[in-house]
C-alpha cells in the first residue's frame, strides 16, 4: 500500500472507525512514509499493526 492513495486513506479512515477511542493526532504528511502516522506512539504503534494485519491478510488473500 502506497501512502496517499485511496487504499491507505481508506486504511486510515478504517482505523480511526475502530480505534476511535485513542488519540487520533495526525503528523505532518511529509512523515508518514518514514511509518509516523500518529503523533501518539501508542496510536502509531496500533496503527503500524493493524496495516501489517491488512497486508497480511492481502498478500495470504492474493496467493491463496
Amino acid at each position: 500500500m502506497k501512502v496517499g492513495t485511496k487504499e491507505h486513506y481508506d486504511i486510515l479512515n478504517m482505523f480511526e472507525r475502530e480505534f476511535y477511542h485513542m488519540r487520533l493526532d495526525r503528523e505532518p504528511r511529509e512523515l508518514w512514509a518514514s511509518g509516523q502516522v500518529y503523533q501518539n506512539g501508542e496510536t502509531n504503534n496500533a496503527y503500524r499493526a493493524y496495516v501489517a494485519g491488512y497486508a497480511l491478510g492481502r498478500v495470504s488473500y492474493m496467493h491463496g
